[in-house]
């Protein structure tokens, strides 16, 4: 229906219902395209198990076939790109900026994917999307660059927004980044506040248990590193861990 619709605009179609109409289409590309890959993630998963118990055969020969969900992911970066090219004054242009770069990210394109975030923190630094750009960014720079300082700065920038609702992650993943640069103490302490977070929301309670599970496991390696045997034994006791 969008497609028909944007294929009948007239000439004298706002630009703005035009870009709306286009950003609306793309996000349904977007979802349908995370739905097929799950699904085919789900499948591949499977073909390992499977694999893991037939003799002869190598688990790390089997590869997941992401030809479909790749399809729409395709397209949806390219009617973001459009979107960005043909309508830079459109409202929702954070919007367009920040989807684009996780479908790059989500297909294998982390540098690009790290330029349109980057953009997008600067461009439109009231976005709301900014914190998920910054821990997008932090995690491009750990994961993909091993550049310690750069993931600790957009960590850090990204842990300031308190109120919202990926804050604990956020904290979870600075507190990997002090541990990354040697600064055991305020790895420590930032994975402490990571274990104490308790969101008012039901649904983000249910999620911030397995991170807090996670923190507490991780707390161990920081504290054994860090050679703080004491209070290490002194904390897990009055957790009554």
């Amino acid at each position: 229906r969008l497609k028909e619709l944007i294929k009948n605009q007239g000439d004298g179609t706002p630009a703005d219902t035009k870009a709306e109409m286009l950003l609306r289409l793309s996000d349904l590309y977007f979802e349908e395209g995370r739905m097929l890959y799950l699904q085919e993630m789900a499948l591949n998963l499977e073909a390992q198990e499977k694999c893991f118990n037939t003799p002869g055969c190598k688990v790390e020969d089997v590869k997941p076939d992401n030809v479909a969900s790749r399809t729409w992911q395709d397209k949806s970066i390219k009617l973001y790109r459009q979107i960005l090219q043909f309508y830079p004054q459109f409202g929702r242009a954070d919007e367009a900026t920040f989807y684009l770069g996780q479908a790059l990210s989500d297909t294998g394109q982390a540098d690009a994917a790290n330029t349109e975030l980057t953009r997008l923190v600067k461009v439109y630094p009231d976005s709301r999307y900014v914190p998920d750009a910054y821990i997008l960014i932090g995690e491009y720079y750990f994961d993909n660059k091993g550049e310690a300082f750069k993931a600790l700065s957009a960590s850090q920038k990204a842990a300031a927004y308190k109120e919202h609702e990926k804050w604990a992650f956020a904290m979870y993943k600075l507190a990997w980044c002090f541990y990354n640069v040697g600064d055991y103490g305020k790895g420590i302490d930032t994975m402490k506040a990571v274990v104490s977070y308790a969101p008012s929301d039901t649904a983000q309670s249910k999620s911030n248990i397995q991170l807090q599970d996670e923190a507490l496991k991780d707390l161990v390696r920081f504290f054994a590193d860090a050679g703080d045997m004491d209070e290490a034994v002194a904390y897990f006791t009055k957790l009554g861990k």
